[in-house]
């Protein structure tokens, strides 16, 4: 049976980040925080980044490890700032535009 997913919007106020060096962060506090036996069942893995926001894949039932983790630490001195989850990509494209609207960053 396949696994469940979700995928969590981050917004980043530092603008576009390298994406390597942002997941090597992230994976980083979740071996601080749960161990490397953690990092393997939250099977991270980010999805798409746009300037300002990325998207997080991670197994559903690992959800608040991930939420937790990426709200208690800071990327380059900057906060990063969960948004929402959802079960799909494309509702989380529709809350970037939304999003970028109100704050005046382009889609």
């Amino acid at each position: 049976m396949r696994k469940k997913k979700r995928y969590i919007l981050v917004y980043l106020e530092l603008g576009y980040a390298n994406d390597k060096e942002l997941i090597r962060s992230v994976r980083a506090r979740i071996v601080d925080l749960f161990g490397a036996i953690g990092l393997q069942f939250i099977n991270l893995k980010i999805m798409k980044i746009k300037p300002n926001f990325f998207i997080l894949r991670c197994n559903h039932d690992r959800t608040d490890d991930l939420l937790f983790t990426i709200s208690s630490m800071k990327f380059k001195d900057t906060a990063l700032l969960p948004l929402r989850v959802s079960g799909t990509i494309k509702k989380l494209k529709d809350i970037i535009s939304d999003f970028s609207q109100i704050v005046g960053h382009p889609p």
